[in-house]
Formats: structure tokens, C-alpha cells, sequence
């Protein structure tokens, strides 16, 4: 299955661009995507594992079953004052 994962913030700033492509094989979960991504995209190593993922608007854990057609977004922690 073939993902464009939706970047924010720091993330979209460490790759130059809005989101980033990634291939997993059928019936991976966010943790496999998670390590693609990080393959993919190496500078977002250190991000992508503080972050979270939301799937069609929703925040999922690691243990979250990806199927095709869904949107995926990385969601950077955030900080505040």
C-alpha cells in the first residue's frame, strides 16, 4: 500500500515539503509505518518517534491496522507558553 503521509510544523520544515510518500506491505500498522518513514526520511527520525499519527482525522496508537484509501497524518508534539 502506497501512503502520502500529512506533514505539520517541524516535520514538513525538516523535509522541505507537505508530506512525504511511503510503501508498506498489506496489513501493516502505524509502527511499520512509522520505521518506513523514517527509512524514507531519515531527518524525521528524531520527530517521528515524539510524534503522533492520526488516520482519517483520528489519533491511532502503534498497534493501528492501515488500509487502503485512508489519510494519514504526522502530528508533531506541541509546545506552548
Amino acid at each position: 500500500m502506497r501512503f502520502d503521509i500529512l506533514l505539520f510544523a517541524g516535520a514538513r520544515q525538516a523535509v522541505s515539503a507537505d508530506r512525504v510518500t511511503v510503501d508498506v506491505p498489506n496489513g501493516a500498522d502505524i509502527a511499520t509505518l512509522r520505521a518506513r518513514l523514517i527509512e524514507v526520511a531519515p531527518q524525521l527520525a528524531s520527530l517521528a518517534t515524539r510524534s503522533r499519527f492520526a488516520v482519517d482525522n483520528r489519533f491511532v496508537d502503534d498497534k493501528h491496522e492501515l488500509r487502503d484509501g485512508v489519510e494519514i497524518a504526522l502530528v508533531p508534539p506541541v509546545s506552548g507558553g
